[in-house]
Parts: C-alpha cells; structure tokens; sequence
C-alpha cells in the first residue's frame, strides 16, 4: 500500500472523528463529509490521457499514441473500464475518425492515419470511456493538435484589439473595510493569454496598479471603501472593467500557500464577529476529504493551520461553510511533496551519425531514490522540424491539474517546469482564476440517489433484433449464435425478449477477426434474420480549440508541403486512355487503372479473404499467402517520387488497414478497383505504392446487417489494433530513398523491471539535427513521471 493509500485512510478516520465531537442529529456539516464518502463509494473516478509523439502532423502522416487509463483518487492504472474510446475531432466539431480500445493494465495504444486530403489547422483528440460519460463532457481528456497540409487553409485576419478582462476576489467577495486579494486574467479573441498592465481608479484617483505575468495573470490588493466604486483600466486600450461591487458586511477568506512551507495558513475576517455563527472548514482532493473542522469566531479574524502532509500532491479545494451547510468562500491550492517519478534517459552517446544506432538506457525511481517498476512511452523528435515545448501537456500537469480544474489551460507544462523561476507563483495565480469542476459541496447535500445511465463497459456490445425473414416481425425467443474465428474458435449464444431484441456483453475482438452471427427461431425451427444496430451515440463537444491560422508561406517553409505538392504534380504526367465506364454511384474517385464487378454471389463463392478476389486478375498486383496472413504487391509502372512502400487500401472509400479488410465478408463486396502509377495522383503521397478500394453491396465499412440465408458477418466494430512503429534497421537494410522521419522513434510499452531499468534502440535518420525526447508513464501505485533528453546527430 503506497502513502497516499494510506493517507486515505487517515483522512476518513479525521472527518469521521471531527463529525462526531461537533455533529448533532442531521448537522449539514455531518451530510456533506457523508457526502463525499458516498460519492467516492458509488462514482470511482476514472481519468484518460493520451500521449502522442508529437502536437504538429503534416497531412498523410501517421499520429501514433498510448492512452493512459487511471481510477480513483491514486491515479492507479484502472482495472474498471476495458474500453476507451479516442477520437480525432475538427475545429469544427466534426468526427474525422474514431478508435475503440481495448484496455490491458491500464493502458491502450493504437493511431490515427491522417487523410491526405484533411485542411490545415487546429484539431483535437478526445478521449473518454463509457463510464465518464456520467459526468460533463469537460471530464473527458481533450489535446489539441497541428495538422499542416497541402490544401490550403483560409487566412483569418481578425483585428485582435478586443481582450477579455476577468476579476476574481480570492474567496469570492469584497467586502467593504477588509483589504482583499484581487486576481484576474486577460484573454484574446483567440482564445490565448495577453500580458497586460492597467490600473485600478475611483473617479479621478489611482488606487493601484497592476500587471500581469506571461500567462496573462496577476494579482493586487484592494481595500474597499463604503461609497466607492472601482474601474480596471487597461494600458494602452479604451477598456474599462467595473470591479465586483463589495458587500457592505460580510467575510473574507484567504490563504497563504508558500512552497517550502510546512502548512498551509488561512485567515478568515469579517467587519463584525458577531454577526457570524459557527463555521465549519472543509479541504478536499480528488474527492477525499483532507482536513474538515467546525470553529466559531471570538474576534473579527481567525487564523487556521493545515499541515500539508494531510493533503496528497495536486489540487486540493478548500470550503468555508456556514452552520447550514452553505459556501461562504472557496479557495483552490496546489500542494507539491515532490513525490514524483524521477525518470533519467541516458543515450549511449552525445553525438551520433545519421542512420548510427542509438541505445537508450532508462533508469525510474520514486522519492526516495528506490527503483520501480512502472509502465512509460517513449517519443522521439527531431527537434528542428517538430519543436519541444515543455510547457505542453504532459502526465503529470494533467493528471494533477488539468484534470481537475474547468476550462482551457493554455501552456500547463509551464507550472511544473523547474526551469520557470515564477511557476508556484503563476500556479496560484491560475488557480484564483480558473473554477472548480469537481464533486461539489452542494452535491454532498443534496444526497440524491445516482442513476448511472452509462455502464462501465468490460468489452464490446452488441446488440439488435431477431426478426422473420419474411415479414421482418419480431422473433420471441429466438437464438442468435455469434462465431468468433481466432487462434481459438469462441461461440457465444444468446436468446431474445418478447420484441425480438438481444444483447450480448463483455465481447473482446479486434478489427480483422470474422466475426458470423447466425439466428434461429424458437425450437431452432427455422432462420431468423438479425438486424444489428451499429449506431453510436457520439458526445457532444464543448472544448474549443484557440486560433492559430496555418499560412500557405507556413506550408512552405516549416515542412515543405507546398513545394513537395505542386512538385509531384508537375511531374505527373497523364495520358488519354479508353476507360470502361463503371458503376459510379456518387463515389469519390474514379478513372482506375483496373477494376472487376461481381454481378452475383457465384463469382465470389469458395473465397475466404478479399484478397482473394483479386489474385490473378491484374497483371501489376501479386497477392501473397491465404487467410489473415495474406498479403498485397504493386509493381509500380513508374519511381515512387514519396517513400511509400506499402499500397493503400481504402472500404467504401474509408482508408483501413489490411487486417480491417480480413474481416469484410467476400459476399458482400460488389467491385474492387486498383489505381497504379500516374493514375494514383489523384492520392497524393497515400497513392505512391498504389492503391485498391473494395465497395460493398451495402456501401457501409463499419458493419453487415443479416442476409437472407441467416447468416451475418461483421466488420469494423471490434478493437482497433495498434500497429508497430516502422524503425529501420540500418545494419541489415539500407533503402536508397531518403530518410526524413519526424518521428524517429514511438515505444508507446516501456516497462521497467524490478530494479527501475529498461533499454531501447533504434536508427537515426539522414539529418544533421538536433533530436529531443520525452518519456511519460507512471507505476503501479499511480506515482507520476516525465522525463527529457536529447542528443546530436553530425556526419563524421
């Protein structure tokens, strides 16, 4: 059990104890310390986060991630939910692409192929697990990413003279007579900080001056007077902010949080002790409450102490409530024990030639300096073409921050960068401005039964209906038989309601894998047909990306698209050519260099695989092996101008890999088409190994509703499966194409054994560049850690 397990324990005891010496029968103090207990009991917490390689893609690139699973307050990795859902999301709101996880001791990898054809500008990742979808959509993990192509992007000029200005009094009110902190924040039109100075006037007189740090924040002390009111103005612009106006009696609460300090100091004040009753303080992180006590007011201030080791690193939420139960002042505070993961990476060398291996060798340790076992990935960049920024996401600003505050968090890295002198001073700041998104006290009151409309899932669902194949009326006990064919076969049945209707649950299968339902009505008398409903109900999105326009001059000289472009064009050369005319239906391309139509189930018969329908018929396209294994060759009639060695393989015009494709039912595939050499322009780099589409009856790639023999094959709904990162292996290969990858190195599963250690290798590419790199990850008992290095990469 790790120190904060068993703090845990310790503060239950605490408030337990504490309600008992002040509590009288219903005491609202006694509900919410209840109250949190209870939630923590029936609502386990549940965070993602996903780490990718990188935060900047050219279109066609690949985006390979980890998503890290975490339950309760611990941050361990979480045994719960099996599946966890990350999406790839538009600026607009628009679902480009979505992967279904599967979730193996915490953890889950997969990628994102981006389209060659997707416009310049901000996107997001998303990620969430059926059981978050409980809470607010906030909850969810969200990162914004770059995406550069070569389609233009539209400029956005706005004017940028407008900023928003935000007042926040520590505590929430002024109150006439008693000096107050005042906080405030100043946003743009796109969403990012500005620094800002102005002062604070009543009337003609300057009360005080402000001025904000790099992030756009800042504090000064104001002391109301009765009759007066007060006007933020900003330097250099016409805006004029009113303050909130004070209470003409009432109470503060402020805090004093020093890093090296022992406790945490609050002072409470009020212009009249007398009016106020008795008053309880409750601190709380994660949901555990940390400290709670019940005091009384002998003087018009009163001082309280908290020791800091009664609260875990990360945010913790401080109350001070009346003898009803109601906030009267509320306070965030970050609280750092440095108990961290530290994570050193050592490269075999600091310098290296271009395609020379390199060996990492990785050390972990906790607090004490004691070697763990923990679970990491590994990116690394080539520090030129795609920046490091520190002061971006990582694990541990988002598991104990980002995670638990509400709103957009520009820059999160920064606070827990060492190399920022101001960064416990800025992390204050952010927390007097941003809001607390958490369990809240008015919910521990309210003490209301929870209705969880979303369950944990432990695997997929599948559901539907078993109707007659006749008249489509519903079957009343009928059997729907679903064959998983694997390494081991795996049959599951299933009976239906009195509507038909069926659900089979906890399923694990991954895209690739033949999937046959069969049904069967009552007495296994007669086939049944079943009708699957695929439909997902997708979230809503509140998270907004901020403005940064990618300009065409960007393209160009940031990562060279636009010149690669217009290059590949020119050099295309098309000649005329007769070309039978085919079944278009409204699809996308056309003009194949090849294509084959089955009129009728016989053409397709006795073939397992859809690459079977293909062997032999094309002089350019080989197809090698049977089965799941099978695979395709193009011999390209021209150079491939990209490094392209595999062909692209599009469903219903939806790029897929080759194992998606092994679960596609030959039966239910109409034409295939295949565009070679010049005719696969149209593609862009996905066309320079070729491309083959394969169009189903139904023209859907996700799934296959039930055919009128009974049987059913499904498609596209299981686990998505995360590839292998493509390392070259420069002492058994050397590809003449030139080496330029961005990423030169993606270990999404770093385990580090007993005694802290784990060693990776990898090549180099071509480039005279510097290289940097970041490993992320976290232990069994839910211990953070980053880690950075780097190195050079020189011809000798």
């Amino acid at each position: 059990m790790n120190l904060f397990h068993n703090k845990v324990f310790g503060f239950s005891l605490t408030a337990i104890l504490l309600s008992v010496i002040f509590s009288f029968y219903n005491d609202p103090f006694e509900q919410i310390l209840a109250g949190f207990k209870r939630n923590l009991e029936e609502q386990p917490q549940e965070k993602v986060y996903v780490h990718t390689d990188r935060a900047e893609y050219a279109s066609g690139e690949t985006i390979w991630y980890k998503a890290y699973l975490t339950y309760g307050p611990a941050h361990v990795p979480s045994g719960l939910s099996s599946t966890v859902y990350i999406e790839l999301i538009n600026s607009s709101d628009s679902l480009i692409s979505i992967n279904k996880g599967f979730v193996v001791e915490g953890s889950s990898i997969g990628q994102f192929e981006i389209p060659e054809d997707l416009a310049s500008g901000e996107y997001i990742i998303r990620a969430y697990t059926n059981w978050m979808r409980n809470n607010e959509e906030e909850f969810f993990f969200h990162k914004q990413i770059r995406i550069v192509s070569g389609a233009p992007s539209k400029e956005d000029n706005r004017a940028d003279s407008y900023i928003s200005f935000n007042l926040f009094p520590e505590g929430g009110d002024l109150v006439t007579g008693i000096q107050s902190r005042v906080a405030f924040k100043a946003i743009g039109t796109d969403g990012l900080s500005r620094k800002v100075t102005g002062k604070v006037v009543s009337g003609n007189e300057v009360v005080t001056e402000f001025s904000s740090n790099s992030l756009g924040m800042g504090v000064f002390y104001l002391k109301p007077e009765e009759g007066k009111e007060y006007v933020a103005v900003i330097e250099g612009g016409k805006q004029e902010i009113d303050l909130p106006k004070a209470k003409k009696s009432g109470l503060t609460m402020s805090v004093l949080n020093q890093p090296a300090a022992k406790n945490i100091t609050i002072r409470i004040e009020t212009d009249d002790f007398s009016k106020i009753g008795g008053l309880g303080v409750i601190a709380q992180a994660r949901g555990i409450v940390c400290y709670s006590a019940k005091a009384s007011m002998k003087a018009n201030f009163l001082m309280l102490r908290i020791p800091k080791e009664s609260f875990p690193s990360g945010v913790s939420q401080i109350t001070l409530v009346n003898e009803a139960g109601s906030p009267l002042a509320e306070r965030l505070v970050f609280v750092d024990h440095n108990d961290g993961l530290v994570i050193k990476v050592n490269p075999d060398k600091k310098h290296y030639a271009p395609r020379e291996k390199v060996v990492l060798n990785i050390e972990a340790k906790d607090e004490n300096g004691d070697p763990i076992a923990g679970d990491f990935s590994v990116a690394v960049v080539d520090s030129l073409s795609t920046p490091s920024d520190k002061n971006r996401e990582n694990i541990k600003s988002y598991l104990l921050m980002t995670s638990e505050l509400r709103g957009n968090i520009e820059s999160p890295g920064y606070y827990f960068n060492d190399k920022n002198e101001d960064r416990h001073e800025a992390l204050d700041c952010l927390l007097l401005t941003q809001g607390w998104r958490r369990f809240t006290i008015k919910q521990a009151l309210e003490n209301k039964p929870v209705d969880f409309k979303y369950k944990v899932e432990k695997g997929v669902a599948l559901k539907g209906r078993l109707v007659n194949v006749n008249n489509d009326k519903p079957l009343q006990d009928g059997l729907v038989t679903m064959t998983i064919f694997g390494d081991i076969l795996d049959e599951v049945k299933v009976g239906t309601d009195a509507e038909g209707k069926f659900k089979i649950d906890s399923l694990v299968f991954f895209d690739g894998q033949r999937i046959l339902l069969k049904g069967e009505n009552k007495n296994k008398r007669g086939i049944g047909k079943v009708i699957l409903d695929v439909e997902k109900e997708f979230p809503s999105l509140k998270y907004k990306t901020t403005r940064n326009v990618v300009r065409e001059k960007e393209l160009s000289e940031d990562w060279g698209l636009a010149a690669d472009w217009n290059l590949r064009l020119n050099e295309v050369k098309i000649k005329g050519k007769s070309v039978k005319e085919e079944k278009e239906k409204g699809r996308i391309y056309k003009n194949s260099t090849f294509s084959v139509d089955f009129d009728d189930d016989s053409q397709t018969a006795g073939n397992f695989h859809p690459f079977d329908l293909i062997k032999g018929k094309w002089p350019a396209v080989r197809v090698i092996g049977t089965g799941q294994s099978a695979q395709v060759e193009i011999r390209a009639t021209r150079e491939s101008i990209v490094a392209q060695t595999k062909a692209t393989f599009l469903l219903d015009e939806m790029p897929v890999d080759a194992e998606t494709l092994a679960g596609v039912p030959v039966h239910q595939i109409e034409s295939i088409k295949a565009w070679i050499g010049p005719d696969a322009a149209i593609f862009g780099i996905r066309g320079g190994a070729g491309v083959i589409a394969f169009y189903t009856k139904k023209g859907g790639g996700s799934a296959s509703s039930m055919d009128d023999s009974g049987m059913a094959a499904i498609a596209g709904i299981g686990y998505k499966i995360g590839r292998e990162f493509y390392s070259p292996e420069y002492d058994v290969e050397s590809p003449s194409t030139q080496d330029k990858r961005k990423t030169l190195f993606w270990a999404p599963l770093v385990r580090t054994d007993a005694n802290g250690k784990a060693q990776l290798s990898f090549y180099n590419h071509d480039s005279e560049t510097s290289v940097s790199g970041i490993i992320e990850g976290l232990s069994l008992e839910g211990q953070l850690g980053v880690g950075y290095f780097g190195y050079q990469i020189k011809k000798k």
